[in-house]
């Protein structure tokens, strides 16, 4: 009978399942080599699968077509953000909205062409940033978008993008060995 923790090295998603003679083979010539000496089940299922993968973090959407969500739901959360944040700047609706600052510059720019801002001047400092104001009809339009949905913070991601990241990041194929627990030390600071 095989060790669970050999048992568990092979079980996964159909593509990840090798022909059950090289496993044993390999397995067997493993063990043969050692001579019963300890076999590091991260060196075997690095043997079968290779290295773990580095998961690179989302890229940056640079456009509005690139985040997924219409124009429309990105105009309202810039102006309810405006509305209920009080927020004035570019640099501070990007910051809370969690978007490029160019990206914010565009949607600021569609939204005061329709209208529902206008430049209130700049802030005094070194790098000119402008200060934007709600329009009558742009605090219409922010009210109108929180009655319908009163959520006011980050720019959410399409469902397919949040799958997309979440299989990158998945940890089913990540494995602690012994000299993982070992090489990390608990120092106590009591003193």
């Amino acid at each position: 009978m095989l060790p669970k923790w050999v048992l568990q090295l092979f079980v996964g998603p159909a593509d990840e399942i090798h022909s059950s003679a090289i496993l044993f083979r390999t397995l067997g010539q493993m063990l043969m080599s050692s001579q019963f000496e300890f076999i590091d089940p991260n060196n075997i299922r690095r043997e079968f699968f290779g290295e773990p993968k580095q998961t690179e973090p989302p890229p940056l959407p640079l456009t509005v077509n690139a985040i997924g969500l219409n124009s429309k739901f990105l105009s309202n959360q810039v102006l309810k953000t405006m509305y209920i944040l009080d927020m004035e700047t570019s640099p501070e609706i990007a910051g809370h909205l969690k978007l490029p600052q160019s990206l914010v510059d565009k949607l600021l720019a569609a939204i005061k062409q329709q209208g529902h801002l206008e430049v209130l001047g700049s802030v005094p400092s070194n790098i000119p940033i402008l200060r934007y104001g709600l329009t009558p009809t742009g605090r219409e339009m922010a009210t109108d978008a929180f009655r319908q949905c009163e959520y006011v913070g980050p720019v959410p991601v399409t469902l397919a993008d949040y799958k997309a990241q979440i299989a990158k990041q998945s940890i089913s194929e990540e494995w602690v060995g012994s000299q993982d627990i070992g090489s990390r030390t608990c120092s106590s600071s009591h003193k």
